[in-house]
């Protein structure tokens, strides 16, 4: 980016023009005939009620959602609306940051860039790189944000991932139309205003802005040009500076604006309710601010609470009722996806009661009710949430909150991301239950809604200092109370590696106990012979553990491998000795076979545990036709080559291996598909051949199993590894890994393995059954996951 801004040019550049688009779900029009044109160098304001078309247009643009009609013309050429992909549309340099974030939380913040602009890091230094470029554009777009490279995302706060969301798609060389969706959402006053100073310094280089935004005052100063949405229709277009909130509040409805804001109601007097550190009481009918910089301790006091409430305990904090929360990550917190709305809606009254009480006969009354209320169609209770548009669905999680009994409500930033007129109403609502004797304890990124509120507490470092009454609340007066004295501790990244380092530690310590106990009862297995005996008979669990692995790393259970490297047993004690040209052909086939089924489960959107498992028949089959009986022999070549390296080294070869491919780029997006494969389709990477190639990896450590038994044992059975699958999965779960989210520990899961073969032999030192054997690997499975649940987070 040159430090002199371009000058404008006469007559603006036409980045993108749409004509007649048209997008229906069913009898839903979601766009109807819209047309519109942006221009390089002006910031555009889209603005509308939800579900007004905001997100389906913008879905269109960034090439996601096909329209069912229209013509779209960018950079000048008319666009194939067949071939128009979201990596089609990056090539035309459209970037979109959506309200809803598209970051892989399981990934450092260095690598979430890496994912988004590898063609920006190709060589060896790429980690070097990413760190710089992501530091530096943090640093430029949000000054003093403190947000270092090395974080794991799942570290940061809503806000922190916000401003991360945000720099990496302003990173893009060929950025020239930007969409933000909502990108204050979750942003303080002070970060608010470094983006939009940014935004205006992009426009002034000939970046064309689109603005989207349900806070009208930001977008009244912001935007030159506004365009209103109302029930997929352009209803309005014009200059910013010929417009107000109150006529956008009405293009928006449909209607002048009924001017329902609620007045904060007076302290009553009675009990407290809640009694906070430092001697703070808060009464029924109160509604309470909490404000000051993101992360301050305002969400934290929500959470302490409520956990109060549920038994937990908390310093400072008693909570003297119960307690109703609306979360502010809806996606994450709020919502059940695979329910329809109603369901969601009634859920937290229903948990009221006892677990075996029947579901009351009022249920579908208070469905209505609230439906009605909150001017929710009746039919739209009928859908899958996640079909409803962003305002709609906090809309349900408050009616969700205040249909239940909770004298107190705790609402975390609930008008994020809804239209005015929905805040409206929800001031409103939460003017008339006050009156009605609850208590609101209410976070707001948006400073301008405390004026709402009684009063207001101010944060600092996790702490109250100071209280303004309600009407004195302004942005001036909060800026000027609360954040004389700026400082931000660290504390994600030292608790996160903290929290990491136990989950590492824990599988360590349990193969050293095993191993000091087998060598206590007979010392020598200490011998070169004894080690090599030892880990000879780990070293096919570890391999089929680490080809576990990197399925796991894609969020799915592969419960055909044991039975693959049972045939890859066979195959090397027959084809392999008789006909080794054949032999590794087959081997060879078993591997494109093993990624072929992992293509077919992307293709055809089979769940990998069916797919896997109805595999092993198939496995098992083949190798019982090879084989019908135990027997056969091994290759002499076979036999040496492992005993090249005693099979301590080998297991460290291969645990090495698999850490490089772990660590690696291809490593990398295989993890980010495990944790966000929406987001990684949309930034251009293949899910068809990432799925292929994992089971291709999968099958290459299982085929390396099967190589291994025939070298040991110099025979073969093809029911020799089936045992194998459940314990590799159980040595991936105790090795620090996760079954889903992409979070796999290589030299976790090494460990886990090699303990897990060492606790046969164990057993017999210790004169019990061998009988008993899958009872303890169970028990220490479950012993080693209720450590790593104790770690620090």
């Amino acid at each position: 980016m040159s430090s002199e801004p371009a000058p404008r040019p006469s007559t603006p550049l036409t980045l993108l023009r749409a004509e007649g688009l048209v997008k229906s779900y069913g009898p839903t029009r979601a766009v109807r005939d819209l047309s519109l044109e942006l221009v390089a160098g002006r910031i555009t304001a889209l603005v509308g009620g939800n579900g007004a078309g905001k997100s389906t247009l913008t879905r269109i643009l960034a090439g996601i959602t096909r329209p069912d009609r229209g013509r779209l013309e960018v950079g000048g050429a008319v666009v194939d609306l067949s071939s128009y992909t979201p990596v089609r549309a990056k090539q035309f340099g459209v970037r979109v940051v959506f309200q809803e974030l598209s970051l892989c939380s399981n990934l450092r913040v260095y690598e979430n860039f890496f994912l988004e602009h590898p063609q920006l890091l190709r060589d060896l230094s790429w980690r070097w790189q990413a760190r710089r470029l992501a530091q530096e554009v943090l640093e430029e777009i949000f000054p003093g944000c403190a947000i270092a490279p090395e974080i794991p995302v799942e570290g940061l706060s809503l806000a922190e991932r916000q401003m991360l969301e945000i720099a990496r798609a302003a990173l893009d060389p060929r950025l020239r139309l930007w969409i933000l969706d909502e990108p204050t959402s979750a942003l303080d006053a002070e970060r608010s205003a470094q983006l939009a100073r940014y935004l205006r310094a992009r426009a002034r280089e000939g970046v064309g802005v689109v603005y989207i935004s349900h806070r009208l005052e930001e977008v009244l100063s912001l935007a030159e040009e506004v365009l209103v949405l109302r029930d997929g229709t352009l209803v309005w277009q014009g200059p910013a500076q010929q417009t107000s909130r109150a006529h956008l509040v009405e293009l928006m409805a449909g209607r002048a604006a009924q001017g329902t804001l609620a007045s904060p109601s007076p302290v009553p007097s009675g009990p407290p309710l809640l009694q906070l550190e430092g001697g703070i009481e808060l009464y029924s009918g109160e509604v309470v601010g909490l404000a000051g910089l993101e992360g301050s301790g305002q969400r934290a006091l929500l959470r302490a609470v409520y956990e109060s409430v549920r038994g937990g305990t908390a310093r400072g904090v008693r909570c003297l009722a119960p307690a109703a929360f609306v979360a502010g990550d809806r996606r994450k917190e709020g919502l059940f996806p695979l329910w329809h709305s109603r369901e969601n809606l009634t859920l937290t009254r229903l948990c009221e009661g006892s677990a075996l009480r029947p579901i009351p006969r009022e249920e579908p009354r208070w469905q209505e009710e609230w439906l009605q209320r909150l001017g929710i169609p009746s039919e739209v209770g009928s859908r899958g949430v996640l079909k409803l548009s962003g305002g709609t669905q906090q809309k349900l999680l408050m009616a969700r909150a205040l249909l239940a009994r909770a004298p107190v409500v705790l609402l975390d930033d609930p008008t994020r991301g809804v239209d005015a007129a929905v805040k409206e109403e929800f001031y409103r609502l939460i003017g008339e239950e006050a009156a009605r004797g609850r208590l609101f304890l209410w976070y707001s990124s948006d400073d301008e809604e405390f004026r709402h509120c009684t009063r207001v507490l101010l944060f600092h470092r996790g702490r109250v200092i100071g209280q303004l009454e309600g009407h004195q609340a302004t942005r001036q007066h909060i800026v000027q109370s609360a954040f004389q004295e700026r400082a931000r501790e660290r504390q994600n990244e030292q608790a996160r590696r903290g929290g990491d380092s136990w989950a590492r530690a824990v599988p360590l310590l349990a193969f050293l106990a095993v191993m000091g106990g087998v060598a206590l009862l007979n010392p020598s297995v200490l011998s070169s012979f004894g080690l090599a005996l030892l880990f000879s008979g780990a070293l096919p669990l570890v391999l089929v553990a680490l080809g576990q692995m990197f399925s796991v790393a894609r969020s799915e259970i592969d419960l055909g491998i044991g039975a693959f490297a049972g045939l890859a047993n066979v195959i090397s004690a027959t084809l392999l000795v008789e006909r080794p040209g054949w032999g590794a052909l087959a081997l060879a086939a078993g591997l494109l076979a093993y990624g072929l089924m992992g293509a077919l489960i992307h293709s055809r959107r089979i769940p990998a545990i069916v797919a896997t498992l109805g595999a092993s028949f198939v496995w098992l089959g083949l190798g019982y036709t090879l084989q019908p009986a135990p027997g056969g022999s091994a290759p002499d070549w076979l036999v040496r080559f492992f005993n090249l390296s005693p099979p301590l080294v080998w297991v460290l070869l291969f645990g090495t291996l698999a850490y490089t491919l772990h660590h690696s780029r291809w490593g990398l997006v295989l993890r980010g598909f495990g944790n966000n494969p929406q987001a990684l389709e949309q930034g251009g990477w293949s899910a068809l051949g990432v799925h292929a190639l994992t089971y291709i990896l999968t099958g290459f450590f299982g085929t390396c199993a099967g190589l291994a038994l025939t070298a040991i044992n110099t025979a073969s059975d093809v029911n020799a590894a089936t045992s194998l699958t459940l314990l590799s999965v159980a040595a991936v779960v105790m090795g620090g890994s996760e079954l889903v989210g992409g979070r796999v520990v290589p030299w976790g899961v090494v460990a886990a393995a090699l303990t897990l073969s060492l606790l046969g032999l164990l057993l017999g030192f210790l004169n019990l059954s061998t009988d008993h054997v899958a009872a303890v690997q169970g028990g220490l499975l479950l012993l080693i996951v209720l450590l790593r649940g104790k770690r620090p987070r």
